[in-house]
Formats: structure tokens, sequence, C-alpha cells
């Protein structure tokens, strides 16, 4: 069942992306330390590149792992319960801007005892060693329920971030971002925000395939068209 939970997060990401990752930065890696382990996968097809951290121990089927994508993805995925994945798993997903590097990397901080992710964005996740959750993010910060339900989305909320977030929504069984008429929430550091519907930002194909729409430079001029409050340069 791990198996196949964890094969559902990244075919989930595997079909087109925007972006594309650097083979020679974003070599396939399994690494570990106490009951954390990050993999890194580099798809050759599509020359992308995704971060996995996950927890070593997994008692149960009831579990929060996390997937990082060259696009600025950063997907929490809720494992709810045994049986079929369409009912028993879920995930969150957030966007962060302006992607500057080409694909996320890690270093271990054993000092502190944490996973230190450099996302696409630049800014930092902080992962615990023992519990392999995340415990803060160097822009703003992160609330992380202890409860993995359908009823808190996730289960993960960043707060005063500084910088642009795009909240794409929560879902049960598949992406929140196949969903063409699901909300696609922008939000910046001065506490406003913008709702759009995710097929004004996803290209949403006929087989699923989910395909941002914009490359930083194009974004900024459609948030000042659509989104004239976030005032985001």
């Amino acid at each position: 069942m791990k198996i196949k939970i964890l094969f559902w997060m990244i075919c989930l990401f595997l079909p087109n992306l925007t972006f594309a990752a650097d083979a020679l930065s974003c070599k396939d890696t399994v690494d570990r330390r106490a009951n954390l382990q990050i993999q890194v996968l580099f798809s050759a097809q599509n020359k992308h590149c995704f971060l996995m951290v996950t927890s070593l121990k997994k008692p149960t089927m009831v579990y929060r792992d996390y997937l990082f994508s060259d696009d600025g993805n950063f997907l929490v995925f809720n494992s709810l319960s045994e049986g079929e994945e369409a009912d028993s798993t879920a995930a969150r997903e957030f966007y962060f801007f302006p992607r500057l590097n080409t694909t996320p990397t890690y270093q271990w901080n054993d000092i502190d005892r944490r996973l230190e992710v450099i996302h696409t964005n630049g800014d930092l996740f902080y992962f615990d060693y023992d519990n392999a959750q995340i415990k803060g993010i160097g822009r703003g910060e992160v609330v992380v329920s202890s409860d993995i339900i359908k009823e808190n989305r996730g289960g993960v909320e960043f707060l005063n971030y500084q910088g642009l977030i795009l909240d794409a929504g929560f879902a049960v069984g598949h992406s929140p971002t196949t969903v063409a008429s699901g909300a696609a929430i922008f939000k910046v550091q001065n506490g406003k925000s913008c709702s759009l519907l995710n097929r004004d930002v996803f290209i949403l194909t006929s087989s699923q395939d989910i395909i941002f729409r914009y490359q930083d430079a194009d974004l900024v001029p459609f948030l000042d068209i659509r989104c004239p409050q976030l005032q985001y340069h």
C-alpha cells in the first residue's frame, strides 16, 4: 500500500509542467537521518525534478508526507486510512514565487536536527529529524495539525508569508488542481488575496495533465490585470 501511495504522488506530477529541471543538479538520490528520508527523483522523459520528504516509521496508514517540484509546487500528501486511494488519500497544493532556481535542493543541519529544503523560490523549508514533519519556513510561519483528517484540509497552513504564494486547494483521491472550477487563491505579504479559478492559471488536458500557464515574467502582468489589489511586483 505504501508503494502504491508514493507512486500516486510521483505520477501526479510527472505530466507536463512549465519548468524544466537541470539533470546535473537533480540526481536520483535517497538520503536519511533519524526518522527522516528525502528522495530526489529526476524524470528523464519530462526533465522535471521532485523531492519527496517522508517518515521512515509509519506504524499505521495514517500519515503525512511532502513533495516539492521544480515549478514551485509544494504538496502536502495525506494518507487517511487503509483502503483504496480514491477514498483514503488526499492532497493540498501550494505554489511559491518567484521561481529563481531550476530545482529544489536540500541540506542536513545536524546541530538543529532538521532537514533544510531550499525551494525554487530560494526559501528554506525545515523538517524535524524525529517526526519528519515540517516545522518552519524562512519567510513566514507554518502551522501543522497533529490530526491527519479531511476536515483540516491537509493540516498544514502558511501564515504571514513574505512573498507570493498560491493556495491551490485540497482534494481527496486526486490533485486539487485537476478540478477546473476549483479555487486558486493568490496571497501576498500585505494580507491581501485574490481568488481565481484553476482554469485561469492551469491548463488541464483531457488526460488530466496539469500545466502551469505562466512563466514568472508573464505571471506579473497577468496578476496586475486580474488581481490589482495584490500589488505584486
